[in-house]
């Protein structure tokens, strides 16, 4: 418990911390570095939707997380970029989403920034402790109509507030199936 004086009265306040996220070691990188996925969605929301019930208009791969080229000056789509963010070390980071209109960004499992909504460009921000490591990064992003306007920025130990570099932005490995030669009958050779 921790108390605090405000306008000459104390309020007790109780902090809880939340469980560290799951890492992945710096020696297993769990992709390929220089960038992150991106699938675009159409359609008209006044708050961002849910992707995965929505079909993909484009995909592509981008090295920062910003609105594609093929999408600028465009009006009524989202996008969602997928991936992994590199922590070069332990300690407290702040991330950044600036938006016109609404932004999310997950790290791991948890909802750090949520800028959502319609709105002319805002910048939202999250802290969160992280140990060095990768970690599972999603950003989504809408826009309905005027401006449009995406980034996501960080800053922590030694690293002053600057928009994720695409040397720290991981794409997942893709996954292969293992296939195995078909089965062909053989009948006996020189008969």
């Amino acid at each position: 418990a921790l108390s605090l004086q405000r306008k000459k009265k104390k309020i007790n306040v109780s902090l809880k911390l939340a469980t560290l996220l799951k890492t992945i070691p710096l020696d297993s990188p769990p992709g390929d570095p220089g960038g992150l996925q991106y699938h675009g969605y159409k359609g008209n929301w006044g708050n961002l939707p849910d992707f995965d019930k929505l079909d993909i208009a484009e995909k592509g791969r981008s090295k920062s997380v910003s609105i594609p080229a093929s999408l600028a000056g465009k009006e009524h789509f989202g996008l969602r970029f997928q991936g992994f963010i590199r922590v070069p070390r332990e300690g407290v980071y702040t991330f950044y989403c600036g938006s016109d209109d609404g932004s999310r960004l997950v790290i791991g499992d948890r909802v750090l920034v949520d800028n959502n909504g319609l709105h002319s460009y805002i910048e939202a921000s999250g802290v969160i402790k992280l140990k060095a490591g990768f970690y599972p990064l999603t950003a989504s992003y809408f826009e309905a109509t005027g401006d449009e306007s995406f980034s996501v920025s960080w800053e922590g130990p030694s690293i002053k507030k600057q928009k994720l570099p695409a040397e720290a932005l991981y794409t997942r490995k893709p996954v292969r199936k293992k296939t195995r030669a078909p089965i062909v009958p053989c009948e006996p050779a020189g008969n």
